[in-house]
């Protein structure tokens, strides 16, 4: 049952029960309490069970005979030590005020959690290094490097337009392959993705009030003119596509190529920012469709700011599936992180 119920939580939870350090972190509450590990261990596999929220105290009552000090001191270690470093990825926001209802401090376990959060890193960079490793086995970077800016030249248009996800794949695998290892890369690809004169689409574009023909070159233009050229947030992607003046008069087809650009040019040009909390194997520069899963954020369950409360009820304005709403669901994950 505990097995099962961590293999449908985040997979940050599910590694983290998988390693050994949550048994060294188990260890030592039971060290600390003077309680077999066994006995902590199969009090956190009925926690996770009971969705955390399980009675701690009435099963250990009797291990303290019913000293409530030590009782609360334990509960807060338990959660503290234990859950703490997970907090942000569980689905409940209760640990840190059961900490301190528990007499804990939080700021206590800080220490637990910058340890998980090390090797997690740590992991996803040993997979990083992996995938690059095995590209320098197999990829000449000078070729590599005339090939991408070829495509992007002047097949940038059918690589947005196919749904080919081996295709996608292979050319998102080169251009980090080349981001990590060709010296300017990144600038270099980026003139020549504003410089495309491909044409996106086909209804009347205008930029600074005058006609202009709808290349890729200028939709980037009218889009910076618009949101500026500092990082920009899954919502203002999707405003723009479904409210500008230009965006408007397209078909839910363009809009799509449209929203694929957007993302392309924020995974590009913010890389490795835009890339968020994603493990390395499912980094993008290319979508493989017209959805913003690079830029997904961890999840993290925290008391709602005015952002989120607003977020949240622009939320309900949009039909569920819209493109409008998978952005707004996306920015209240980044939001809440």
């Amino acid at each position: 049952m505990f097995l099962k119920k961590i293999n449908n939580l985040h997979p940050a939870i599910q590694f983290y029960f998988e390693n050994k350090i949550s048994a060294e972190f188990i260890g030592i509450v039971a060290d600390k309490h003077g309680l077999r590990a066994e006995k902590v261990g199969q009090l956190v596999q009925e926690f996770v069970v009971g969705d955390f929220n399980s009675n701690i105290q009435g099963k250990i009552k009797d291990d303290f005979q019913g000293d409530d000090n030590k009782i609360s001191s334990f509960i807060a270690d338990f959660l503290g030590i234990i859950f703490y470093p997970i907090a942000k990825f569980l689905p409940t926001n209760e640990v840190a005020d059961k900490i301190k209802e528990n007499g804990g401090n939080v700021l206590t376990y800080e220490k637990y959690k910058n340890k998980l959060e090390l090797l997690i890193l740590q992991e996803e960079n040993k997979l990083l290094d992996e995938i690059i490793s095995q590209r320098e086995k197999n990829v000449n970077i000078g070729e590599e490097y005339a090939a991408t800016c070829e495509l992007f030249d002047v097949n940038l248009l059918d690589i947005l337009k196919d749904n080919d996800i081996e295709l996608v794949s292979s050319l998102n695998g080169g251009m980090i392959f080349l981001l990590y290892n060709k010296n300017n890369f990144q600038p270099d690809i980026l003139k020549i993705l504003f410089n495309n004169q491909e044409k996106l689409t086909n209804k009347d574009f205008v930029l600074d009030g005058k006609k202009h023909s709808p290349t890729i070159s200028n939709w980037l233009k009218d889009f910076i003119k618009k949101n500026g050229s500092g990082m920009i947030d899954n919502l203002a992607l999707s405003q723009y596509v479904a409210g500008s003046e230009n965006a408007k008069k397209l078909d839910s087809q363009e809009k799509k190529l449209l929203h694929k650009l957007l993302i392309l040019y924020r995974n590009l040009k913010f890389f490795p920012e835009s890339m968020g909390n994603a493990p390395a194997e499912e980094w993008e520069i290319i979508p493989l469709d017209d959805e913003d899963k690079p830029f997904k954020k961890l999840q993290k369950t925290e008391k709602k700011d005015e952002r989120l409360v607003e977020l949240e009820s622009l939320l309900e304005q949009y039909e569920e599936g819209s493109l409008e709403r998978k952005a707004i669901e996306e920015e209240i994950v980044r939001t809440t992180d």
